[in-house]
């Protein structure tokens, strides 16, 4: 069985896989007539669950909104049109239940997740470019050379989009009733040059063409699914009630998988536009798409690995979106086609057992979850841990780590990852701090897994001393003037908090919190320094001492004088202030686990843990 491995690069990395045909069976339409129609009837939709029959859209009920996701015609030619169109997680109320992540409070219901604008929304926008230039009398008939670049999310709570569409020539210039025309999408920053994010080619006709025959759909050795019609999204998508359209999965196997699906109302789309005419169905679409997200499941768990899309080779359009509440098989052959990549063909099929989209060579990215209790932290922010208790007893104080991620895991895809495990875990005006923190090199990352585990430590002090269950983003770090971190929280705003510290070392982070009203220092050290790069930070008499010393303990007591240092500048609440000289040891135990540092007046008692890979301080006044 194939096995997802670990993976780094970027979408604009991964190389294009080489077309596979789909299906592997022939379809029913290259077949010998009696043998078509045998197939035609073995093979026919089994019945399906509807909750509204497939009638035609009258002209009554159409959607007041043409073309709701184009935005303001900034420029518009016979050949060329320009469009702006700004997303916001208020106005347009879809992508409230598109985020990447559960419910982050009971207290701030309006918080949110990171918002990520779904693949088949952006096609939208480019169909409704595509049709507006060319006139509502054409049809979106296919999309073809489809491809993403990058992650279009709503990091501040909206977002930017400029499309650009461009008339493109014919096969046949004198036949005016098929038109084609390119399009791209850009990422409009007010501090960047735009980025080009999505692009394709967009094919119009003033009629749909005939839909082809189902392809011929034969699973090998298919299995029942294991996960209920309950448990859809509960246990394994992270989308809201507007894009549940997967309604029961039908069976699976290594080669594909079968479901039911419903076409979405659109209504709450959007705050004030009601019902949108859309040229493609954005929401049913993104119900095939999520099939992939389950036939990974099926095979080896929802927290194993996640799979997004990026690219699609061609997709078919046969006839109008459907009415609401229709019930469609989705039915899609998939095969890995690289270690970290799968492609998907889909058949859409009415209850009538027409073909009404095929969508071939659907090519998603698949990511490797951290096995940290990243996952589960996605689904349940409110109550999961990403960090774990971490020397409690050594220290007498609610101590927790958070290990490193893996490699670039965090850093991929220009970050989609951290940003995403930001929004889940700070609050808002934490979120404004951290995206002000520089985005190269490893500042951003300490100071998110430094306060991850600081929030942990003063929930589990607040689970256990006031019997409260607090989330992440209900517990607020904030620093005085000399940088000391120190709690607040707005559910409990007349609550004293107890003491706390943070440190990093070598992509490690731990928090503690005091237990008994002290003040409390805290400091961790994973490298071995070399007295040489370290002397600016001693005194002439500790110098003296480490020179002493043999090589093995010199490294031992490096460590332990510096993090001795730290942890009592941290305890006394103003840090070393680029002076560690001035933060003297005066006296230590023979195995240098017990130390007094003094600062002017001041004596500071550290304690010292040694467990071969770190050295741990901990100061307690």
């Amino acid at each position: 069985m194939v096995r997802l491995l670990d993976f780094s690069a970027d979408v604009s990395e991964v190389v294009t896989p080489k077309r596979f045909p789909f299906p592997t069976t022939l379809p029913v339409a290259c077949l010998p007539d009696e043998t078509a129609q045998m197939l035609r009837d073995r093979l026919a939709p089994s019945p399906i669950r509807s909750t509204m029959g497939h009638t035609a859209l009258a002209a009554a009920d159409l959607p007041t909104t043409d073309w709701p996701f184009l935005g303001d015609i900034l420029e518009q030619t016979s050949a060329r049109l320009v469009s702006d169109r700004t997303f916001t997680l208020t106005d347009d109320c879809f992508l409230q239940d598109h985020v990447f992540g559960g419910a982050l409070s009971q207290f701030q219901p309006d918080l949110k997740a990171l918002p990520v604008i779904p693949l088949t929304f952006s096609l939208e926008m480019m169909a409704e470019a595509a049709s507006c230039l060319v006139g509502a009398s054409y049809r979106v008939v296919s999309l073809h050379n489809l491809r993403a670049y990058r992650w279009i999310s709503l990091d501040t709570g909206s977002v930017r989009l400029r499309a650009e569409a461009q008339m493109q020539a014919v096969e046949n210039s004198v036949e005016s009733s098929k038109q084609s025309v390119y399009v791209k999408l850009f990422q409009l920053g007010a501090d960047a040059a735009d980025v080009l994010v999505f692009e394709g080619e967009i094919k119009l006709q003033l009629a749909y063409p005939t839909a082809p025959a189902p392809w011929a759909f034969a699973l090998s050795d298919p299995a029942q699914p294991s996960l209920e019609d309950a448990d859809l999204y509960r246990t394994c998508m992270f989308h809201g009630p507007r894009l549940q359209g997967v309604k029961h999965l039908r069976q699976w196997s290594l080669n594909g998988i079968e479901a039911d699906l419903e076409v979405l109302s659109t209504e709450h789309f959007h705050r004030s536009r009601g019902r949108l005419r859309c040229c493609l169905d954005p929401g049913l679409l993104d119900a095939a798409g999520q099939l992939l997200g389950y036939w990974i499941s099926e095979q080896w768990g929802p927290a194993d690995s996640y799979c997004f899309p990026f690219q699609i080779a061609a997709l078919y359009q046969y006839t109008d979106p459907l009415p609401a509440g229709s019930s469609v098989v989705c039915r899609s052959y998939i095969q890995f086609t690289s270690k970290h990549q799968l492609e998907a063909s889909f058949d859409l099929i009415d209850e009538s057992g027409r073909v009404i989209t095929r969508i071939e060579g659907w090519s998603d990215i698949c990511y490797q979850v951290p096995r940290n209790n990243f996952y589960a932290c996605r689904i349940r922010p409110q109550s999961e841990y990403l960090s774990v208790p971490w020397m409690q007893v050594e220290t007498g104080t609610l101590c927790r780590l958070v290990a490193p991620f893996p490699e670039h895991f965090l850093e991929t895809s220009w970050g989609i990852w951290q940003r995403m495990l930001a929004h889940l875990m700070l609050s808002q005006p934490e979120r404004e701090v951290w995206y002000a923190l520089p985005e190269r090199g490893d500042r951003r990352t300490d100071w998110l897994l430094g306060r991850i585990a600081a929030k942990d430590a003063l929930r589990q002090w607040a689970d256990q001393v006031l019997q409260v269950a607090l989330a992440p983003v209900d517990i607020e770090i904030r620093t005085t003037p000399a940088g000391k971190p120190y709690a607040s929280c707005a559910a409990l705003p007349q609550q004293a908090w107890p003491d706390l510290s943070i440190s990093h070392s070598e992509g490690y982070a731990i928090a503690s919190v005091a237990l008994a009203g002290q003040q409390l220092g805290i400091d961790i050290e994973r490298r071995s320094p070399v007295l040489e790069t370290m002397q600016p930070a001693f005194t002439k008499a500790e110098i003296q001492l480490l020179q002493n010393l043999s090589a093995e303990m010199q490294a031992l007591a490096i460590q332990g004088l510096w993090c001795a240092k730290e942890a009592a500048a941290k305890a006394a609440g103003i840090g070393l202030q680029n002076a560690p000289q001035s933060w003297e040891i005066t006296q230590y135990s023979p195995g240098f686990d017990q130390m007094i540092v003094t600062y002017g007046e001041a004596s500071f008692a550290v304690s010292l843990w040694y467990t071969g890979e770190e050295v741990v301080a901990v100061c307690l006044r």
